[in-house]
């Protein structure tokens, strides 16, 4: 069910914010008013599309993610007849094979719109490469649309830290976690270079998209070989 109201930033309970790891794109843009806006946290700018209906967003990442929520915000009270009235939520490998997840209908809107993704409201997650919302028709019979801002949700995962003391660095981070489909184990590991540096292990999912040259993220085979190896002494986080 559509819930109307605040949402949070970033991430939020049991779930977290997954859309900057997608690239965004929209069927048309009225110059100044690009897709670029949809993201800037900035409540004040909108993307405005320039041509006919529908009115695309696509928002496509590289490999397939479970999804949990999307969230829409928009404003009746300035937007008016450029404000969403239809919109229908659709999602995919590709464009070729986007199916319709469900239809949004919106009566003066003011604020964020959170749609679920799950199939029929259920505890499973949606899984696809692409998801895209098409804007049917606006408020009033308008042409072009406004929408300030989109976030895309997808579960949190959770999962058990371990630390690893070894003689040849300070103290290793590892966190085991289940996959949702195959079961398999996957670890992630921050590395204390200096003594100096304390870095807490961060209790949730963690993306392999940092650059940072303390992050490392290792096969569980090649992880298990380093401490049978090394004869490192292992303790759970707290």
């Amino acid at each position: 069910m559509e819930e109307e109201g605040e949402s949070k930033e970033g991430d939020d309970g049991d779930k977290r914010e997954i859309g900057k790891l997608a690239v965004w794109s929209v069927s048309s843009a009225k110059p100044g008013n690009g897709v670029d806006l949809l993201r800037d946290s900035n409540y004040e700018t909108y993307w405005q599309s320039d041509g006919a209906q529908p009115h695309l967003v696509n928002i496509q990442f590289q490999k397939k993610v479970r999804l949990k929520q999307i969230a829409i915000y928009v404003d009746f009270k300035h937007d008016e007849s450029y404000t969403p009235n239809k919109i229908s939520v659709r999602a995919g490998n590709s464009f070729y094979d986007l199916r319709e997840i469900k239809v949004v209908e919106l009566v003066e809107p003011v604020g964020w719109v959170n749609v679920s993704l799950c199939p029929n409201e259920s505890k499973e997650f949606l899984r696809a490469f692409l998801v895209q919302l098409a804007v049917l028709s606006n408020h009033q019979n308008g042409r072009d649309t406004h929408i300030r801002q989109i976030k895309i949700y997808g579960p949190r995962q959770s999962g058990m830290w371990i630390k690893v003391q070894g003689s040849q660095f300070d103290s290793m981070w590892i966190q085991f976690k289940k996959s949702h489909g195959g079961g398999s184990i996957i670890a992630a590991a921050y590395l204390e270079l200096f003594k100096e540096i304390q870095i807490k292990p961060y209790i949730g999912s963690l993306m392999p998209c940092c650059q940072c040259p303390l992050c490392y993220f290792l096969k569980i085979r090649g992880m298990l070989l380093l401490v049978t190896r090394s004869n490192l002494r292992l303790s759970t986080s707290a």
